[in-house]
C-alpha cells in the first residue's frame, strides 16, 4: 500500500514543517516534499497526487488551513486542533517527556526514518 505509506510520510513532514513555523503561515511547495518535478500543470506524477490528496485531507479534517492552493502547493497553517494534538504527550511518557510535535521535529532530522515513522504512526493513531 504505497499510497498509505506516502500519506503517512507526507503527513509527518507537513506537520513538522508547519509546527516549526507556527504561528506563521508557510508556503508548502509540492516538489520540496516529493522531490519530483511537475511536468506540467495538468499532469502530476503519482507521488505529487498523493501529496496534494494529503494536504486536502488534512484541510478537510480540520488539521490545517489552506489558502491559495494551486498546482505547485499552497499556503498553510496548523489549526488549533492540530496544535493541541502535536503539543500532547503520549501516556507512556512522564511529565518531563517530549510532546508528539517535539519528537516529530527531532526524528525528522535523523536519517533512516524509523523513529520518524513511529512518531507519525503514533500521531495518526490518535487521528484515525
Amino acid at each position: 500500500m504505497k499510497n498509505i505509506e506516502l500519506f503517512d510520510r507526507y503527513t509527518g513532514l507537513i506537520f513538522t514543517e508547519l509546527l516549526e513555523e507556527f504561528p506563521l503561515k508557510k508556503w508548502i511547495h509540492i516538489e520540496s516534499f516529493t522531490k519530483i518535478p511537475l511536468v506540467n500543470e495538468l499532469e502530476h506524477p503519482y507521488e505529487n497526487k498523493i501529496f496534494i490528496g494529503t494536504l486536502q485531507w488534512l484541510a478537510e479534517e480540520g488539521y490545517i488551513k489552506m489558502k491559495t492552493p494551486n498546482h505547485y502547493g499552497a499556503e498553510c497553517i496548523l489549526t488549533g486542533k492540530a496544535l493541541a494534538l502535536l503539543k500532547s504527550k503520549p501516556k507512556s511518557i512522564q511529565e518531563n517527556g517530549k510532546s508528539y510535535g517535539e519528537m516529530l521535529i527531532e526524528m525528522s532530522k535523523i536519517a533512516g526514518g524509523e523513529g520518524f515513522n513511529a512518531v507519525v504512526n503514533a500521531i495518526l493513531s490518535k487521528i484515525l
